[in-house]
């Protein structure tokens, strides 16, 4: 109902019609409003959208939030938590819930996956595809958003 009655503003079309175009970044916008943001292009996608974020925590709130505003299907992509001193074992779970959503990916149904980068890079990212895609940035240097995309989407 609130996604409706959004959709009747004209800032917000305009809004949403610039968000529309493949590998955009989200920035200047609080937690909310990308949840928002996000839930609505959910409902106007016909494709899987991926969304990745900083942290698990950060992961798990967008998943909340655009699950409560969203009919299609949102996903959260667990990592495997592996502790020092135990012995490696992939937890079931976790594992079945990965397959699930790569069988809807598969199926090209439009869905939400919100991904922390730490379950993008532990397990898909092979270590010479990511030391040959690498890049650096220093925080005192200003950032094109457009270039990290690239950069981003190129791993």
């Amino acid at each position: 109902m609130l996604l409706s009655i959004a959709k009747k503003s004209k800032e917000f079309q305009d809004a949403l019609a610039k968000f529309n175009k493949p590998g955009q970044i989200i920035h200047g916008l609080t937690n909310s409003a990308k949840s928002f943001l996000l839930a609505s292009h959910l409902e106007e996608s016909k494709r899987p959208i991926l969304f990745l974020t900083q942290t698990s925590n950060e992961s798990q709130t967008y998943f909340q939030e655009v699950s409560n505003l969203s009919s299609k299907p949102v996903y959260y992509f667990q990592c495997q938590e592996i502790s020092p001193y135990d012995q490696i074992n992939t937890d079931l779970m976790v594992f079945s819930k990965q397959l699930e959503i790569f069988e809807a990916w598969q199926s090209g149904e439009a869905s939400l996956t919100v991904i922390p980068f730490k379950s993008f890079a532990q397990l898909y990212i092979n270590k010479e595809i990511l030391d040959s895609k690498s890049f650096s940035f220093n925080k005192k240097e200003s950032l094109n958003p457009n270039e990290l995309a690239s950069k981003l989407i190129e791993l």
